[in-house]
C-alpha cells in the first residue's frame, strides 16, 4: 500500500499487537471513479513496526516503506505519532479543549 506509493503516508491507529510490537494502521486515499468520474474514500489496512510501543490506538501517524520486511505482514515502520488521542491543543492559542469548547485550567477540579 504504502510501498505503491513509495513514500509517508498519514493513518490512523486501529489496533495494537504488543508481541510484534507492531500497530495496524488504516490509511485513507482518494480514488477516482471512472464511470461516475468522482472522488471516492478508499481505505487500507497496514502493519507497521512500532519497537517503542510508543502508538495508542486512535493517534494519527506517519508511517514509511521498510527496506526489508521483519515479517510476512509488516512492511511498514512507524516514523512519528502526529496527533496524539486526547490532551488535544489548540494551535492557535495553544490551550487545551473538550470538543468545540476551551477547558478552563484556573478552575478545573483536579479530584
Amino acid at each position: 500500500m504504502a510501498n505503491e506509493i513509495g513514500r509517508t503516508v498519514v493513518g490512523k491507529v486501529i489496533k495494537l499487537n504488543s508481541l510484534w510490537k507492531a500497530a495496524k494502521v488504516s490509511v485513507q486515499r482518494m480514488k477516482l471513479d471512472e464511470n461516475t468520474n468522482v472522488y471516492i474514500n478508499w481505505e487500507k489496512h497496514c502493519w507497521a513496526s512500532d519497537p517503542d510501543s510508543k502508538a495508542n490506538v486512535g493517534d494519527f501517524v506517519l508511517i514509511k516503506p521498510l527496506e526489508k520486511k521483519e515479517r510476512l505482514q509488516i512492511a511498514h515502520y512507524l516514523k512519528e505519532i502526529i496527533f496524539p488521542v486526547g490532551n488535544i491543543v489548540e494551535p492557535v492559542t495553544g490551550k487545551r479543549c473538550r470538543g468545540t469548547e476551551y477547558i478552563d485550567e484556573k478552575n478545573r477540579n483536579l479530584s
